[in-house]
């Protein structure tokens, strides 16, 4: 869908609550939606920290149920949370996350609460993961899927490293695309007022540009 279509689809939000200044007012709303976009999936970054890290600031071990309560936390950002969820009509198994490796040639696709479990599971003695701050993210233009939904991506870079025994013997750097859907809710305050919100879940994340770090 061209952009105007979304531009159109905004204004026509906005006309619930402004009922002025509408082309305005639709561009700082497009860039609000972006913008959280762009913050959940910084969100998710940190929670993959969270989950591969095997000691803390302190040197202390984090026991795995620690890593896996992160794993919860971080499904639920995820349309379907991680589960079954439809899209057009069509149910799908979960959301797919796209692996890459500077080891192999082929990229692989697990879903996504099994690569988090993976991830909380890996046997080097330490993982140290980084990823692309809320301010660097890249986010594409926004497009239309349903009357109150929104899709775009956001691109981010991933940092890996693996270490054992104090030394790190694997690094890679991978470009991570993240699909985002934004989900637009009016709400209905005790007094009358009406607001709208916008709901932001992440979708399939796909892998490219991986390279030695």
């Amino acid at each position: 869908m061209k952009k105007i279509s979304v531009k159109l689809a905004i204004a026509a939000i906005l006309m619930l609550f402004a009922g002025s200044q509408l082309s305005a007012q639709s561009i700082n709303l497009e860039e609000t939606m972006k913008l959280r976009a762009a913050q959940k999936a910084a969100l998710f970054g940190e929670y993959l920290k969270d989950i591969a890290r095997k000691h803390d600031d302190a040197g202390k071990s984090v026991p795995l149920q620690e890593r896996l309560y992160y794993c919860t936390k971080a499904l639920n950002l995820f349309i379907g949370k991680g589960s079954s969820y439809y899209e057009n009509g069509v149910e799908r198994a979960g959301v797919m996350m796209e692996t890459t490796s500077v080891n192999r040639a082929t990229k692989s696709r697990r879903l996504i609460k099994n690569y988090l479990n993976g991830l909380a599971n890996l046997r080097y003695s330490e993982v140290k993961i980084e990823t692309t701050d809320v301010a660097n993210i890249k986010v594409s233009d926004l497009q239309q899927i349903g009357e109150d939904t929104f899709v775009c991506t956001c691109s981010i870079y991933q940092t890996f490293v693996g270490y054992r025994d104090g030394r790190p013997i694997y690094k890679d750097i991978t470009k991570k695309n993240i699909k985002c859907y934004i989900i637009h809710e009016e709400i209905v305050k005790d007094g009358g007022e009406r607001e709208h919100e916008f709901i932001v879940l992440l979708g399939d994340v796909t892998a490219s540009e991986t390279r030695r770090g």
